[in-house]
């Protein structure tokens, strides 16, 4: 927050500009230098569940859904962070005729793999489908619900792609896709940024960074 603060500082009385990538790297630096020196006294019964950085070469794809059962309106956040961190892009939509969180997670799942696509030469890992979405993948027989298509859709695109591991996530680590969905809900189409991250992601995504 204090470095954002003094960002804001350097804009108005230094006319200073800076872009939101150099602010973030700023911020992250600050406060892996806090923590090397003043490690958090949090017992480890409390310490709870977080973003870790993918294997070396290869990319992680977070998931965020979220629904509104009474008007079939959902959302979408799907982010992208190499294996130090840094972020890479992310992408939200609003998508309507949602019936259920299930299949709101099923429509993330189709997103997030059509997003894959721009990264096709590494190593791709994709989390926040949830254990549902798990257990309909893993189904060798016809799925003859009213999500079928979109299931046949989602395991045709993870054999075309062949590098990409899907696996569930504990929402703690998974804050910056969770918010981008819950904006979608207030948003029309979809919206994609590459390089610099939107500002309402920025506290999100230094606290990932540790």
């Amino acid at each position: 927050m204090w470095a954002l603060w003094n960002e804001r500082n350097q804009v108005v009385w230094n006319d200073r500009w800076r872009s939101v990538s150099e602010i973030v790297s700023g911020a992250i630096r600050l406060l892996h230098d806090c923590y090397e020196l003043q490690p958090p006294l949090i017992p480890p019964s409390r310490v709870k569940a977080k973003w870790q950085r993918p294997p070396l070469g290869s990319i992680k794809i977070n998931l965020g859904e979220a629904c509104r059962g009474a008007t079939g309106t959902g959302g979408i956040g799907v982010v992208v962070r190499d294996h130090v961190g840094t972020f890479l892009a992310c992408k939200l939509v609003v998508v309507q005729g949602v019936s259920n969180l299930l299949h709101a997670k099923l429509l993330a799942l189709k997103e997030g793999l059509l997003f894959a696509q721009r990264w096709p030469c590494v190593q791709r890992l994709i989390e926040g489908v949830g254990q549902g979405v798990g257990i309909v993948l893993s189904q060798v027989s016809q799925d003859l619900s009213h999500f079928g298509c979109l299931v046949d859709d989602c395991k045709l695109l993870l054999v075309q792609q062949g590098s990409i591991l899907v696996q569930h996530v504990m929402k703690e680590a998974n804050e910056a896709a969770a918010r981008l969905a819950r904006i979608a809900l207030h948003s029309h189409g979809a919206t994609e940024w590459f390089g610099d991250p939107p500002v309402v992601l920025l506290d999100a995504l230094v606290a990932d960074s540790f």
